[in-house]
């Protein structure tokens, strides 16, 4: 079963639910160009309903693969991606926030003597360190944003 969203959009998941218990398992897959695709997981029903989160994935084609039937014949009775919007309006807003507590010792530097600039110099830093670690690293220890290899 194809799926085409129109226009490539970020997935961060997928959840779909099944009727009777005859869905029992299916593989996701994903592609930019519609013919070479790449599996982003695979979905295993319990009480009728699966999901899958994964990092974040920008594509256009979707499919389901590989469709298990629990009992009798396979039934699917919704379908829902669930898409990236709100993680990268949140992504956008800290990496503001991040250039924001950088600018900080600036305005510190006209308005206090010069002792107290080296704190403040030292509260930003830690600040905008714990903002690095807490937002990005952990996205470079996770997989990463998968991509299909560039078209030669």
């Amino acid at each position: 079963m194809e799926l085409d969203l129109q226009s490539s959009r970020t997935i961060v998941g997928f959840e779909l639910s099944s009727l009777d218990n005859r869905l029992s398992s299916c593989e996701l897959q994903w592609s930019v160009d519609g013919v070479s695709w790449i599996t982003a997981g695979t979905l295993m029903t319990t009480n009728n309903a699966a999901t899958i989160q994964f990092p974040d994935i920008h594509a256009r084609f979707w499919k389901l693969i590989n469709i298990q039937s629990g009992s009798g014949w396979p039934a699917i009775t919704e379908m829902q991606f669930l898409i990236g919007q709100v993680a990268d309006v949140l992504l956008r807003f800290l990496r503001l926030l991040f250039l924001f507590l950088l600018l900080i010792p600036l305005l510190c530097v006209s308005m206090y003597p010069c002792t107290s600039m080296c704190i403040c110099v030292c509260v930003c830093v830690c600040i905008s360190i714990y903002i690095y670690i807490c937002i990005y690293v952990p996205r470079d220890l996770q997989d990463g944003p998968r991509r299909p290899p560039e078209p030669p």
